[in-house]
Formats: structure tokens, C-alpha cells, sequence
């Protein structure tokens, strides 16, 4: 289990994805789900209370943009 979580959270494909969210972050404001995509990106390379954090964090966001 251990290998396999180490696997997941560096492989090139994840790594390549990190980037790209990275790159993504200055246009998060126009991004509708971008908040929504993040969360399950972290609760699959990291764990759910992580994913649970960022939502909670990104609360009001979320809801300026759904208004």
C-alpha cells in the first residue's frame, strides 16, 4: 500500500499535473470548477483532509462565483 501511494504522488504524471494547476492559479478567478477540480486532484495524490481544508478555505470564492 505504502509503494503505491509513493508511486501515485511522484510520478511524472502527477508531477505534470501539479504544473499545470500551478499555471492554472492566475486564472482561477475565470475558472468556474477550477476550486472543485483542485479539491479531487488533492483528495487523490494527497488525502481528504486536505481536500476538506482547501474547500472550507475556498468557501466564499465559491460562492462569489456561483452568484
Amino acid at each position: 500500500m505504502k509503494l503505491a501511494r509513493l508511486y501515485r504522488k511522484s510520478s511524472n504524471d502527477v508531477l505534470e499535473v501539479n504544473k499545470l494547476y500551478k499555471e492554472c492559479e492566475q486564472y482561477a478567478h475565470k475558472i468556474v470548477d477550477y476550486e472543485l477540480e483542485y479539491a479531487k486532484y488533492t483528495l487523490k495524490t494527497k488525502n481528504a483532509h486536505e481536500a476538506y481544508q482547501y474547500l472550507l478555505a475556498k468557501n466564499d470564492v465559491i460562492k462569489e462565483k456561483c452568484d
